[in-house]
């Protein structure tokens, strides 16, 4: 048996960029129009030959749908293909719910009629093409805002939860596979719950909730019981002074221990303005005190966490909205210290953002909505990544350090140290990182 130890949603965790110090952003002088009030968007290779397509939610007054616009390789996307997925969308997920390769989308809904709200789960399954089959509804409690894929449970397929601001509570669906979800069960997780991430918050091997309740209700930690059951969440001292507004989990500090990245509204007395913050995670669902970074006028209202400098190290992005909106760049210097980068400047409200790859060039691009306009901005980073492959330790330095890497896994036989790529460890790999370690970081 093996099990998936971590989710695949909206946002792309990993690329290949070898280690530079750079974020240039520059904003396409071409949008893709989709219909009115984007919403939400997704960067997934939901065609699976190798690039990032981009699934936008539009929220309409009458015909919403979710648009697949399928990459053409070079990060040009080709005219979009069109599904109804349900009214009143409010977040996406993507993830192999059914176990055949592809990667299947849930979505939680809710739409006012003139008889009540309808509130629902709402589950596609890919057809390997990046086509989706009709979409199954799932009943969850009320005004669900939130959802994240993973292994809940520990049985190898992928589970889903789903916060419910109004209701208090977060909804956990148990896959019985494949893709057919058991009766949705409740955990409590304090008043208005706004957003949720997943992760081993206490290193005990299974997958634990972290979510955001509103104003100052804080950030909790609901403790995985190791079967996709949930206890009442432990606040994370001091989060809740700050009126974080949304969070993500991130090894931060890459000691091997996730932390949570917080984007935080600031709108009490006595505590900073609106900022970033970073809680360093102990190992046992407990955090050290914030580490607030970016502070500007200005709301933030979502962040993620990605490598966007290709040095080794998770970044943060956020995004504040206004008339006048704006991406926030923050870079981290390998202690979960982020420091300002850059800042972009919007002339739109911005909507859901994703942060990939588009164009195959190894850095992190970003698409965002420009809510009023019915428009995807792609936003491209012109960084050109420099290779240093002898930099083992991904500092930017080449010293004894990386030596000592080098030895260590050329040792343990370790594919990091095959530099010939060959699948055997001789001479002619060590060779090869003398080479290049005498050659320097560019």
């Amino acid at each position: 048996m093996y099990r998936r130890v971590q989710l695949f949603a909206c946002v792309i965790l990993s690329h290949n960029a070898a280690a530079q110090s750079c974020a240039d952003w520059t904003v396409s002088a071409t949008p893709l129009l989709t219909g009115p009030l984007p919403v939400n968007s997704c960067l997934s290779d939901v065609d699976s030959d190798g690039d990032m397509d981009l699934l936008v939610y539009f929220d309409g007054s009458s015909d919403e749908s979710l648009d697949v616009f399928l990459n053409n390789g070079d990060g040009s996307f080709a005219s979009p293909l069109r599904f109804f997925i349900g009214k009143g969308v409010r977040d996406l997920a993507l993830g192999d719910l059914d176990d055949d390769g592809d990667l299947d989308i849930a979505a939680p809904f809710r739409h006012s009629t003139g008889l009540g709200d309808e509130d629902g789960l709402s589950v596609m399954l890919n057809n390997g093409d990046g086509s989706f089959a009709d979409r199954v509804v799932y009943s969850t409690w009320q005004n669900p805002s939130h959802i994240v894929i993973g292994d809940l449970d520990s049985d190898g397929d992928l589970d889903i939860a789903v916060a419910n601001s109004s209701s208090g509570n977060v909804g956990v669906y148990i896959n019985s596979g494949p893709a057919v979800f058991a009766p949705v069960v409740v955990y409590g997780s304090g008043q208005t719950p706004r957003s949720l991430d997943i992760g081993d918050a206490d290193n005990d091997g299974d997958l634990d909730l972290v979510v955001v309740r509103d104003g100052s209700n804080g950030v909790g930690v609901m403790l995985n019981n190791g079967n996709g059951t949930f206890n009442f969440p432990l606040l994370v001292a001091g989060s809740g002074s700050h009126w974080p507004k949304d969070a993500s989990v991130a090894d931060m500090n890459s000691d091997g221990v996730l932390d949570i990245v917080v984007a935080n509204a600031g709108r009490t007395n006595n505590v900073p303005p609106e900022s970033i913050g970073v809680f360093l995670g102990n190992g046992d669902a407990t955090y050290q005190a914030i580490l607030p970074f970016a502070q500007s006028a200005g709301t933030f209202f979502n962040v993620l966490t990605q490598d966007i400098d290709g040095d080794g190290h998770i970044d943060a992005m956020a995004t504040q909205g206004s008339n006048e909106g704006r991406i926030v760049v923050l870079t981290n210097d390998g202690s979960g210290a982020l420091q300002f980068q850059e800042q972009v400047i919007l002339d739109f409200f911005p909507g859901g953002e994703s942060l990939a790859d588009i164009d195959g060039d190894s850095d992190i691009d970003l698409v965002i909505a420009n809510v009023f306009y019915g428009e995807m901005q792609v936003v491209v980073n012109q960084c050109a990544p420099q290779d240093c492959p002898a930099d083992l330790t991904g500092d930017g330095t080449l010293d004894f350090f990386d030596i000592s890497a080098f030895l260590t896994a050329f040792g343990n036989q370790d594919p990091v140290a095959d530099f010939t790529g060959d699948g055997s460890f001789d001479f002619f790999d060590i060779s090869t990182f003398l080479t290049a370690f005498s050659a320097g970081c560019p």
